[in-house]
């Protein structure tokens, strides 16, 4: 089953104001569903590095977010906090065009709990594919987000 429009809407505002930068890059979710998410990346001149390309720091921040947009609905979904623990990313080839980042993993779906969520910390491995407007796959990043119980002091 398929977030409601609201919960996508509450994700990325979620994901703005938590990570700024996102904003400042012009990040969207643009799909979300139970088992991945996709966040777009603009294509913009102040977006690029002395080659004409994505600077990879952007294409890094695009990846990254689609698992925090993943993780953040997990998050919601089981009354949790989120964090991107680990990160790596394998650049493929360079973009001169718009990026998608598609996360997913293969475990739990964000409307099933979580299992250590109601008293510790579930670690969940990420993997986001990066590619540009045309299905050409640019980037592939793996992840590792913590999911933790909410505590009484935030």
């Amino acid at each position: 089953m398929a977030p409601e429009p609201d919960l996508i809407a509450a994700v990325q505002a979620r994901l703005i104001a938590h990570l700024p930068f996102a904003g400042l890059l012009g990040l969207t979710v643009t799909r979300l569903s139970p088992t991945s998410a996709t966040v777009r990346l603009p294509w913009r001149d102040d977006l690029c590095n002395h080659l004409g390309g994505h600077h990879a720091g952007a294409i890094f921040t695009a990846g990254e977010t689609a698992g925090a947009a993943l993780l953040s609905l997990i998050s919601l979904s089981n009354g949790g906090r989120a964090v991107v623990m680990d990160a790596v990313i394998r650049f493929i080839t360079s973009s001169k065009a718009e990026l998608y980042a598609t996360a997913s993993f293969g475990g739990q779906s964000a409307g099933e709990r979580i299992p250590g969520v109601d008293g510790a910390d579930a670690y969940l491995p990420i993997r986001v594919r990066l590619q540009d407007d045309a299905g050409r796959e640019i980037a592939e990043l793996t992840m590792t987000g913590r999911i933790s119980p909410m505590r009484a002091d935030g």
